[in-house]
Order: structure tokens, then sequence, then C-alpha cells
């Protein structure tokens, strides 16, 4: 089934009041909340990806960061990584192949800086929002959760972003 097609069901499938799949949504919700906000911050880089981490030298969210870290580390480790790897330790760059491993967001014990966490986030929406995801991957489905829950509680720190969980 091509990806297309399992969206179109995903969607189809959330619409039904009995369903509570609704990470992605919460997730892609949550990113255009996040987007206008960094798009506020002054910021003299072009690249979306530079503005997604322009939040890493606020106090407040890196503060929230340092207390949530060994967490955010430990449940991403957990999450499976793709084929004969022991543990997860990057978010692979889908518009790349796996061989080029300079264009992955890593995020791990040796590189766990808040701008690490950031990227590896904003890796996980790239692929999300460029199509490289997909509702029924449950592993997609893990990144998804991990990186909406902790993103969240990052943001939530700011009176604007208190959303629902």
């Amino acid at each position: 089934m091509s990806t297309y097609k399992e969206w179109n069901n995903y969607l189809t499938e959330i619409i039904s009041p009995s369903t509570n799949n609704t990470i992605f949504i919460k997730f892609m919700l949550l990113w255009m909340a996040y987007n206008e906000y960094y798009n506020n911050i002054p910021n003299t880089s072009i690249y979306d990806s530079d503005k997604a981490c322009s939040i890493k030298d606020n106090q407040l969210f890196s503060s929230k960061y340092e207390t949530i870290k060994d967490d955010a580390l430990l449940e991403f480790k957990a999450i499976e990584p793709f084929s004969g790897v022991k543990e997860r330790r990057c978010v692979v760059n889908c518009k790349y192949n796996q061989i080029n491993h300079k264009r992955n967001a890593y995020f791990h014990a040796q590189k766990d800086s808040f701008e690490d966490f950031l990227r590896a986030i904003y890796q996980i929406r790239c692929n999300l929002f460029h199509g490289n995801k997909t509702p029924y991957s449950s592993i997609d489905k893990k990144l998804v959760s991990w990186a909406y829950k902790f993103l969240l509680e990052i943001l939530s720190q700011d009176q604007n972003f208190q959303l629902e969980r």
C-alpha cells in the first residue's frame, strides 16, 4: 500500500469517534504552533532546521530540558532502531540513505545537548511532513509519540504552549 493510501485510511479512521489514534495529528498541530513561535524569534539563519533550534539558548527551555534529558534519552534509546543496530542512537534522515550517516540527527549519551535533542525532533518532523513516516508503523508511531511528549513538555514552560496532553 502506498503511503498516500495509508494516510488516507488513517484520516478516515481518526474521524471516527471510537478511534484514539491521533498522535500524528497532535504532533503536526504542535509543530505548527512551534513553527510560528520560532519564526518570531530574531534569527539570521535562512535554514528552517536552525530556526527550529533557536530556543536552545533560552534559559527557561534549556533548564526544563536538563530536568527531562535522562528520561528523553532512555525512552529514545528504547525505540527500535533500524535493522542491525542494538539501540537507537539517531533519527535517520530519510531524504538521504542510511549510508550517509552525516545527515542523521544523533541523540545519545555522548550527543545529548539541548540542540541535539531539538535536531532529533526536527528530523522526525521532516520525515513525517515529507512522507517518510506511515501511521501504521509501530516504530514511526513511537518516534512521533516521543517527539510530541518531550517537545510539548519543553514548550509548556511558556504560557503560550499550555496545550492539552
